[in-house]
């Protein structure tokens, strides 16, 4: 994680990026738990190395943004084929959320490259709001549109299966009387 002189001050910067971006890394299903999630997002975060606020800033909202993107396109896949438009609209979220995420890494690299030349920029909390704030508006929009997918095909199937159950029970009712009459004409052709 970051190594600048004010060690606690960073640590308990990153800990706040952990705790802000350690959502993202739950899909919603309780699989994970909290802690769970926060340590993935540590480990995702180390894995950029940052050494500064501006550079630990950069790296969450890619680990945020990279995750929303899967989250996304997990609810898109559970969409049914009948419904392109929905799954479409989540696609062209996880566009924008990968562009946002491509610029953030753009900087991140320069930021990197440039390193030991100046003074390093600082943690914009304000930017990191908004764009956190963004995601998680796509995540859940997406989340929505799935959860009322899956909603709609259980209620479709549970009609189509009150069809299929009403269409059996007068088919057999059908059958039955049938069977009745054929009895009844054996037992009036026998006498």
């Amino acid at each position: 994680m970051p190594t600048h002189s004010n060690a606690p001050d960073n640590r308990f910067l990153t800990e706040r990026a952990v705790a802000r971006i350690a959502p993202f890394f739950s899909d919603g299903s309780a699989l994970y738990t909290d802690e769970d999630c926060r340590q993935m997002a540590r480990s995702v975060l180390g894995s950029f190395s940052p050494t500064n606020g501006q550079e630990l800033q950069l790296s969450a909202q890619i680990a945020a943004l990279e995750m929303a993107s899967l989250d996304c396109l997990r609810c898109a896949a559970l969409l049914s084929s009948t419904q392109a438009a929905t799954t479409l609209q989540i696609h062209e979220d996880v566009i924008r959320l990968n562009a946002l995420s491509s610029r953030a890494q753009r900087r991140l690299a320069r930021l990197q490259q440039d390193r030991g030349h100046g003074e390093p920029a600082g943690f914009d909390e304000e930017e990191f709001n908004a764009v956190l704030s963004r995601a998680r508006e796509i995540v859940m929009r997406a989340r929505t549109l799935g959860e009322a997918s899956r909603v709609a095909q259980d209620l479709e199937a549970s009609s189509k299966r009150r069809v299929t159950s009403a269409a059996r029970r007068r088919a057999e009712q059908a059958w039955a009387d049938d069977l009745q009459n054929l009895t009844a004409w054996t037992e009036q052709t026998q006498h």
